[in-house]
């Protein structure tokens, strides 16, 4: 029986760390890693690898290892060595991967901007709200603004440029292109396009890293007969920054969770709860 995991939480909530470290637990007990640990700090995970020092000489170290969609799109030998070595076992999705692929191909942002840190992400792209306007009209691409607490109106003063010409950064981008376009046209795109890659690869566990709506957590529920998979889902509470776009709001009254993290949780305390949750329902 194939199972999936579907993790939900706000921007900077924990998820990442929460999918490294499952990965680190299973491909450490079926001996691809030796160990491996997660950094406090940016949630990577850390596993220990070989260098070569100055001397010649090889010694053993830690490094990051990451699983990210990034490494897919940009390293041909991480795919090869994934194949034998990981997605046997395990393998991260995200409901963003393809429209983090729109992104890049059809608007020119870069994969740092899509996939690296915060501070990528909220660099410029070459759009501007402006352009967003073109299709969702003024007044609701100023509430849109707004949402994301923007400055979002001329500033009466008249010292001020009207901030629907400046341009969106890269998180930006994602969060009206995926949210307020493309799920306003079909709001189960990403959730199909995302299913079909999970159930047609069938790793024997899929983790989803990245739910924020609903119809995405009871669209994988509704699977779970029809395909004979195991799913259960775990919500990181902490909240950070206080976004009220409804791409991070729309879960907050979603109560059928399996697992929730509180958010006053540190790092350890996490893990724990996690790999608890996991011997509970016999995936480990």
């Amino acid at each position: 029986m194939q199972k999936i995991l579907v993790l939900s939480g706000k921007k900077q909530s924990g998820k990442t760390s929460a999918c490294n470290y499952i990965h680190g637990y299973v491909l450490r007990e079926v001996g691809v890693f030796k160990d491996f640990g997660v950094h406090p700090d940016n949630g990577d995970l850390v596993v220990p690898t070989m260098q070569r020092t100055a001397g010649g000489t090889i010694e053993e170290t830690k490094g990051f290892f990451s699983f990210g969609e990034d490494r897919v799109l940009t390293e041909p030998y991480y795919v090869e060595f994934a194949q034998k070595q990981i997605w046997q076992y395990i393998k991260r999705y995200s409901f963003g991967d393809a429209l983090k692929r729109n992104i890049i191909n059809l608007y020119g942002v870069s994969v740092d901007q899509c996939y690296g840190t915060n501070d990528q992400k909220d660099t410029e792209t070459a759009i501007t709200w402006k352009d967003i306007t073109k299709v969702m009209g003024l007044g609701k691409t100023r509430k849109i603004m707004k949402s994301m607490g923007l400055p979002h109106s001329v500033n009466r003063s008249g010292d001020k440029e009207d901030p629907i010409n400046r341009y969106l950064t890269a998180r930006q981008l994602m969060q009206v292109y995926g949210t307020d376009i493309c799920r306003t046209i079909d709001p189960d795109c990403w959730f199909r396009c995302t299913m079909n890659n999970v159930l047609g690869e069938k790793v024997p566990i899929a983790i989803i890293e990245d739910a924020r709506f609903p119809n995405e957590i009871d669209g994988v529920d509704s699977l779970a007969n029809a395909y004979d998979i195991d799913v259960k889902t775990i919500r990181c509470e902490r909240d950070l920054f206080g976004d009220t776009h409804h791409s991070e709001t729309a879960l907050d009254d979603y109560e059928n969770f399996d697992l929730r993290i509180p958010h006053e949780c540190e790092l350890d305390e996490k893990h724990e709860l996690i790999l608890a949750a996991l011997r509970e329902w016999g995936w480990v």
